[in-house]
């Protein structure tokens, strides 16, 4: 009893862990890459610049999608338009008008750098030649679009729209636009649609928190894995087809390997859920982003905090607080360089609230 007595009276010395412990980064120390280990392009990326694009929307910035080649990058408004930039230039190349509506989403044909389809809330899609700035076909839907997707070969079309108590898919031959070839609903909310390397099969990011595995040509569910916790908010591509990165509204980002399936790789570094994710072309970094606005008596002014990170070692390489809130996020084709857009501060009384910048190194 005596000793029992001791001990509780036995003072709990408090050691200090700072020194092994980096808080930015969220890690023990031992565990951190070393500088020296990191690649040419990976110490590049902490010294990126951010270099705002005239854009001339009137509104928020919905989507970013850059062509093949990597010398174009596309932008879709809530103002109805389409602008298209050259890398060269702040300015834009040319403005797209013929939507009546919010245009929610581009995609540029993989293997043509002149092609792009757009999808509106004035329920159609359509597709545009840039060299002459037309629209060369238009397909009426019934319903809002709000993604819109070439497959790899370009040869497959396929929009997600949305129905009363469901989404709805389509899929089209873009050698023949009259109709779609299938039609099918999916009563869960579709926040991503990719097309899988080749054109077999497709891949959605769905509102229960999975991602849907569906084949074509019927459309028919092939495999489902759970993603998320909550919500599939995000959901982004390499350029090969091979590696996914999903976002979550519970603030995860996980990176698959399409061959089998599995998650390689996870990062629990956003302070909310996660409403954007972009993967570099050669899968080596993924960007991410939450929104964070007024409604937390903490912040002063609505702000999103983008972070990049290297796929393979999971190491933070640049973090950035950004007045406004970012939706669109686009890694170029052929080079790192991030595109982002969406809306400026609330507090901003800009004409032109719609925002489009580049992250690219300063010598660039």
């Amino acid at each position: 009893r005596r000793r029992s007595a001791e001990f509780v009276r036995t003072k709990v010395i408090k050691m200090d862990f700072s020194e092994f412990y980096e808080e930015s980064e969220k890690k023990w120390r031992y565990w951190l890459p070393s500088k020296e280990s990191q690649s040419a392009a990976a110490k590049s990326i902490s010294s990126y610049t951010k270099k705002d694009l005239s854009s001339g929307h009137k509104k928020r910035v919905e989507g970013l999608h850059w062509n093949c080649t990597g010398d174009r990058l596309g932008s879709c408004s809530s103002d109805s338009t389409i602008r298209v930039f050259k890398v060269e230039s702040v300015k834009p190349l040319m403005e797209l008008t013929e939507h009546k509506e919010a245009v929610t989403t581009i995609n540029w044909e993989p293997s043509h750098p002149e092609h792009l389809l757009s999808g509106s809330k004035d329920h159609s899609w359509r597709m545009w030649d840039v060299r002459s700035g037309k629209c060369t076909h238009t397909a009426e839907l019934k319903r809002p679009v709000y993604h819109i997707k070439w497959s790899e070969s370009g040869r497959h079309i396929a929009a997600a729209s949305a129905k009363k108590g469901m989404d709805v898919v389509d899929c089209w031959d873009a050698r023949k636009l009259d109709k779609p070839f299938i039609t099918k609903g999916f009563h869960n909310i579709v926040h991503g649609l990719e097309f899988l390397a080749g054109t077999k099969y497709i891949v959605q990011g769905v509102q229960s928190g999975y991602l849907d595995i569906i084949s074509l040509p019927d459309l028919l569910p092939t495999l489902r894995v759970q993603a998320h916790a909550g919500h599939t908010l995000a959901l982004d591509l390499d350029r090969k087809r091979r590696t996914i990165a999903t976002g979550g509204s519970d603030g995860l980002v996980n990176i698959w390997d399409t061959k089998d399936m599995a998650c390689i790789k996870t990062f629990a570094r956003l302070d909310g859920a996660c409403r954007n994710v972009a993967l570099s072309h050669d899968a080596q970094f993924v960007a991410m982003s939450c929104y964070m606005d007024k409604g937390n008596s903490k912040i002063k002014d609505d702000f999103t905090r983008f972070e990049v990170c290297d796929v393979k070692t999971g190491h933070m390489l640049s973090s950035h607080d950004l007045s406004g809130e970012y939706n669109a996020f686009a890694w170029n084709p052929v080079q790192h360089v991030l595109a982002i857009g969406g809306l400026k501060s609330k507090n901003s009384e800009s004409r032109n609230p719609g925002i489009v910048a580049l992250f690219a190194p300063r010598n660039s």
